[in-house]
């Protein structure tokens, strides 16, 4: 049954929030990731989750460190869906590895943790999501979003791909005893 998105509450966190909403968004993520791709917290890999809970100037998140999180609730206050944006440099492997792509990385901003119930997706919540969070990052002076999908979730990738993300790459790398593939995925984003 479809849910009624205009009895969602869509919020970006500014700080102000008690900190158990922060710590409650980095648990609904680490379960997202574990029931969706099967992989357990790491502390290298979920670091910017480990940021959430921590004061505004080491959260990865936080207006002050050019980030922004949004967090979805729906009528019964259950936290149902998330997503994030980040400075690229956050992430040394990967502004490394794309170094030549993008020469800027002041420009250039990361979407990541898009996460929404299996229930909701396909329904236009996901869409509203990154269009706040595009929207976010224009208003942080970011010219370029970047992102990266599992290569093997083909409703996922359609999804960035009706976002107007082109897919530009892919790489492997190790994960839990096996190698998985993402792909990279870009778009320019308007001027506030």
């Amino acid at each position: 049954m479809p849910t009624d998105l205009s009895s969602l509450t869509l919020k970006t966190l500014d700080g102000s929030e008690d900190r158990a909403v922060y710590t409650a968004a980095r648990e609904f993520c680490l379960e997202m990731i574990r029931d969706t791709y099967a992989i357990d917290y790491n502390p290298v890999w979920h670091a910017d989750l480990d940021s959430l809970v921590k004061p505004a100037e080491e959260n990865w998140y936080s207006a002050a460190n050019r980030g922004a999180f949004c967090v979805v609730y729906d009528a019964q206050n259950r936290l149902i869906a998330t997503g994030g944006l980040h400075a690229f440099s956050r992430k040394p492997g990967t502004a490394k590895r794309l170094g030549e792509r993008y020469q800027n990385h002041d420009e250039v901003c990361q979407l990541v943790r898009v996460y929404l119930r299996p229930q909701l997706r396909g329904q236009g919540l996901g869409t509203r999501i990154v269009a706040l969070l595009e929207q976010r990052a224009a208003q942080l002076d970011y010219a370029t979003s970047y992102l990266h999908a599992d290569a093997l979730a083909d409703a996922t990738l359609r999804f960035w791909q009706r976002c107007n993300y082109r897919e530009f790459g892919r790489f492997s790398y190790p994960a839990n005893g096996r190698t998985d593939t993402s792909v990279d995925f870009d778009k320019p984003l308007p001027p506030a």
